[in-house]
């Protein structure tokens, strides 16, 4: 009896935190993260108007069978020989996706803490 009570009570607890940490994230994270990513999105849309991407792909696999020194250099090559805009959208388009991935991973990590945490609240208050 003892454990079937004990099961529903967590049961109930970690649906409410879920809740809890939903809103949480909503709240708190989510209007930077979508920020971020309509900033993205736009990048890409800049991307798409300045960069054959058919072409880039085309080249990009023919370097891959030529081993990592062919992609290197192809790389290196078609950085070299791009014009200013698309060189700035790729680059702020790169150091975007790492902004929401940083805020990806806080987001993550704050909430396996506080999940810890209220784990171990709840076992010294059961025992």
């Amino acid at each position: 009896m003892t454990h079937t009570r004990e099961t529903k009570n967590q049961s109930l607890t970690d649906r409410i935190m879920r809740q809890v940490y939903f809103y949480w994230f909503m709240k708190r994270m989510a209007p930077a993260i979508v920020l971020q990513l309509g900033a993205f999105a736009l990048l890409l849309t800049g991307i798409h108007e300045y960069v054959s991407i058919r072409f880039v792909a085309a080249n990009a696999t023919a370097a891959v069978s030529g081993g990592m020194g062919a992609m290197v250099s192809y790389v290196l090559s078609a950085v070299a020989k791009t014009g200013f805009i698309p060189q700035l959208l790729f680059g702020a388009s790169v150091l975007l996706g790492i902004l929401v991935l940083r805020d990806l991973r806080r987001a993550l990590r704050y909430l396996l803490r506080r999940e810890v945490k209220n784990f171990a609240a709840l076992e010294r208050f059961s025992s």
